[in-house]
């Protein structure tokens, strides 16, 4: 049954096609990350340009506006500074040829920059009439610059205008909306995964998981018990493993979370050494302007932390395309918030079952907010619990345990929206 499945799965050896779509793809992911300043920069131009249609008597009315636009001007240049590491450490993925961004455009965005942030003028003026305003923001004393405790030029002078990052022609390598939008949740993300402020909705979500573990497996043999992570994003599920003491592995297919993930494991050692501004990018359903302003530091313990001679890796490639080969390959399968990424779930379950060795353990927990239903040209088989429950029962699975529980994903505990999932929780053998 097992070759069946790996035959119904099989995915066939990339052609020189496939190469270059891959490279395609990753290159683009690599242009939005340059595009983020630029983005930031517009962001904050549309709130300067409603705020001057407004009538003077409605202005006078927010008197503090002006500084609300200074602080997300500093936010977005926080922001946009981290994300250039992303693009530095691209190059460690794929090497410098595919990682390239423009060679002009890195000159241009550095020079440009340099300009930016040595520019004397004093604030965004209140007389721009343009669709396009030149002012310049000064940060004073009272306010220091945003990213102090990051290593680089903490010069305190932004300019509204962005960087002189120009789009490729080549349509294929323009970032999209969707592109940036997945930018912005992998800077969530971040929060979700490796801030103080994330340790309850990690505890929600991977704690019900971890207790599993704990309980199934002693201390003294954890180090023999291989766990697998599948969709571990920016890998803080597996790095928790591992400190417990099991031979952990995680695995994401997507480079938005690959490449920051490698930065965060691999280059950072100090807790709380990097600042961002995960809840800039929008203006609905806030409370107070300081809980869209308000920083948080990364990450709430070094990354560097675990026993000696752990066993913990991250592994970049689709689910069933690295793993469908791998018979009896691992004792424990943690999915949170995974199955519903598959174009085909029954795939999922079957590989999963058969990867585990026997008297293995899956457990799982999750909505079911298929990640492809509204994708056009994607293929999405879209099933409800109790069709999934049918096929990992006819799978050979048992179930252990089932439960509902609830749980957010990269939610803001001060924004007046809040998302919450009703999971469903199963452990299954």
């Amino acid at each position: 049954m097992a070759e069946q499945r790996r035959s119904d799965a099989q995915a066939h050896e990339p052609t020189a096609a496939d190469i270059e779509e891959e490279r395609i793809s990753f290159q683009k992911i690599v242009n939005t990350f340059a595009l983020y300043r630029q983005y930031g920069y517009t962001m904050v131009r549309r709130l300067q340009t409603q705020y001057e249609r407004i009538s003077e008597r409605h202005r006078e009315l927010l008197p503090n506006y002006r500084l609300k636009l200074s602080g997300l001007l500093n936010a977005v240049e926080c922001n946009a500074q981290f994300v250039n590491q992303f693009i530095v450490d691209a190059a460690s993925v794929f090497g410098p040829e595919d990682a390239n961004v423009e060679e002009e455009n890195q000159i241009e965005e550095e020079a440009d920059s340099k300009q930016h942030l040595s520019s004397s003028s004093a604030s965004l003026e209140s007389n721009t009439k343009t669709e396009e305003p030149t002012d310049t923001h000064r940060v004073d004393d009272q306010h220091p610059h945003p990213c102090s405790d990051q290593k680089h030029d903490s010069s305190s002078h932004h300019s509204l205008d962005g960087d002189a990052f120009r789009l490729p022609q080549d349509d294929r390598l323009q970032p999209t909306a969707s592109d940036m939008s997945k930018l912005k949740s992998t800077i969530r993300q971040f929060v979700r995964d490796w801030s103080a402020e994330g340790a309850k909705e990690r505890e929600l979500c991977y704690g019900p998981l971890v207790e599993v573990l704990t309980k199934t497996y002693p201390p003294e043999i954890r180090r023999n018990i291989r766990v697998l992570s599948p969709g571990s994003g920016l890998g803080r599920l597996p790095w928790e493993v591992a400190k417990l003491g099991f031979s952990s592995q995680g695995n994401e297919f997507s480079f938005f979370m690959l490449i920051p993930s490698n930065i965060l494991l691999n280059c950072i050692s100090e807790p709380h050494s990097h600042k961002i501004y995960p809840y800039i990018h929008s203006s609905s359903n806030i409370m107070e302007v300081q809980d869209q302003l308000r920083p948080v530091t990364i990450p709430d313990v070094s990354p560097r932390d675990l026993p000696p001679g752990s066993d913990f890796s991250m592994c970049g490639g689709e689910f069933v395309e690295v793993y469908g080969a791998q018979l009896s390959a691992w004792d424990c399968v943690l999915t949170p918030f995974f199955i519903d990424t598959a174009h085909n779930v029954i795939t999922y379950v079957e590989t999963i079952y058969d990867t585990l060795k026997p008297g293995g353990i899956w457990v799982n927990q999750g909505p079911l907010l298929y990640h492809y239903e509204d994708m056009s040209g994607e293929p999405s088989l879209e099933l409800s619990y109790e069709e999934i429950r049918h096929i990992i029962l006819k799978t050979g699975f048992s179930m252990v345990e089932e439960q509902r529980r609830s749980c957010p994903y990269t939610s803001d505990g001060r924004s007046m929206f809040q998302v919450v999932y009703e999971c469903i929780f199963f452990v299954a053998v």
